[in-house]
């Protein structure tokens, strides 16, 4: 893998396909030097390695989507939507390891504040399973804008009408806001004082703890 990357040309068709052959490898740091060199050969937006990895992203086994989805988030250009849309699903993933390489990767695919990528984990935020909810709210830390965009993509759990989903939008506001942060300390203080429910008021009050500046009310 490593001669590869070193002695094929930039975008030589046949190295990449080479190289993408390898994310299915047995071994697991032959996968990974096979990312490595594909990003190596084809650089970002070069159409033939993002749908090579992109074919790779529903592989049967987890150690080959895991790899499959570091590749894409290397290869594809940064904002593409189609890129975003896979790597999101990824955090839908059964193998814990897939949906932790997805955090990261719809963080490399996008920049800071991409509506794409933060409606993606967003849409994730209400999953039935409470491990793919973490995997959303890990990734919305890292894309989306800390204060009104971030805040903005939990508001609907905030404010729903189940305290369960309430208290887990407070508890995710705890994790992912930045201390200080006057809209998630509006929100925090929203819940705190005026929820219904004991449980969301008291979590509330937590995260005001965590999020709030010293002298906060």
């Amino acid at each position: 893998v490593t001669a590869l990357a070193q002695f094929a040309e930039k975008c030589d068709r046949r190295a990449i396909l080479a190289a993408s052959a390898l994310l299915e490898d047995d071994l697991e740091f032959v996968r990974f030097s096979a990312v490595e060199a594909l990003a190596h050969l084809a650089g970002r937006g070069n159409r033939h390695a993002v749908a090579e990895a992109s074919a790779r992203i529903a592989h049967r086994r987890g150690g080959v989507r895991r790899a499959a989805t570091k590749a894409l988030a290397w290869v594809a250009e940064l904002g593409d939507h189609l890129a975003v849309a896979a790597i999101g699903a990824c955090l839908e993933d059964p193998d814990g390891m897939v949906r932790h390489a997805a955090v990261q990767a719809l963080s490399e695919v996008a920049e800071k504040g991409d509506a794409r990528a933060v409606a993606e984990a967003s849409a994730r935020l209400g999953h039935h399973q409470g491990t793919v909810r973490q995997a959303a709210a890990a990734a919305l830390a890292r894309v989306a804008l800390h204060g009104s965009q971030l805040v903005g993509a939990l508001r609907p759990r905030l404010e729903h009408e189940s305290w369960r989903v309430r208290l887990e939008a407070v508890e995710t506001l705890a994790r992912v806001a930045e201390r200080g942060q006057p809209v998630a300390l509006e929100a925090a203080r929203a819940r705190r004082d005026g929820d219904g429910s004991e449980a969301v008021r008291r979590a509330a009050a937590r995260a005001l703890a965590l999020i709030a500046e010293k002298g906060d009310p």
